[in-house]
């Protein structure tokens, strides 16, 4: 039974994750090894020493030793921000244009399913929880560090998948999905019980 994931809500106001006239890559979680945000900084800033079109936002607490050492690697880049925590950031992930879930480890990759509830195309690492969250999803994986840049460009400029596409592969995620599956698991173990 896969954990229920509601679709980003309406919310009004601007997005603290993108500036006008720029196209936005968005990361969120709180920077650690295993969230990959130092593996992939090297080639999104590659990427926007060549476009100038380009944001990145890091969206998360950015502490510890792993939080300074990218600190250190965006500072003074104009291009490149560290939001810290932002609330709600799920009804975000609309006014973005690509999401990066560069994980090293996942159990389950919530914020990949947010991003396809939001109709937003997503990279990931093919790691664990992602496999499994972005299955219907055509090519959605990073592929080998040394492409990185490229690969994310690419799939800036060209999304593999429509938006209406990304929802509805995230459709299976709906909290209404995830209730009718815990209550289907529950009425099949209740019946094994009352079975002689």
């Amino acid at each position: 039974v896969y954990n229920g994931v509601a679709p980003p809500t309406p919310r009004a106001g601007r997005s603290p994750l993108v500036r006008d006239g720029q196209r936005t890559i968005a990361l969120v979680g709180g920077v650690c090894l295993r969230k990959g945000q130092l593996d992939v900084q090297p080639a999104l800033t590659a990427l926007v020493d060549r476009r100038p079109d380009i944001d990145v936002v890091f969206a998360g607490r950015a502490a510890g030793a792993e939080g300074r050492a990218l600190r250190r690697a965006v500072e003074g880049n104009p291009q490149m921000r560290i939001t810290g925590f932002v609330a709600d950031v799920a009804s975000h992930l609309t006014d973005v244009d690509l999401v990066i879930v560069p994980s090293r480890s996942e159990g389950f990759g919530r914020v990949a399913v947010e991003a396809l509830r939001a109709g937003t195309p997503v990279l990931a690492q093919r790691v664990e929880g992602l496999v499994e969250a972005l299955r219907d999803v055509p090519d959605p994986w990073l592929g080998h560090p040394d492409r990185w840049s490229e690969r994310i460009e690419a799939e800036l400029d060209a999304p593999h998948v429509s938006p209406e596409g990304l929802r509805s592969a995230g459709a299976r995620f709906a909290p209404e999905a995830f209730v009718d599956g815990v209550l289907t698991a529950y009425r099949d173990v209740c019946s094994m019980e009352a079975a002689p």
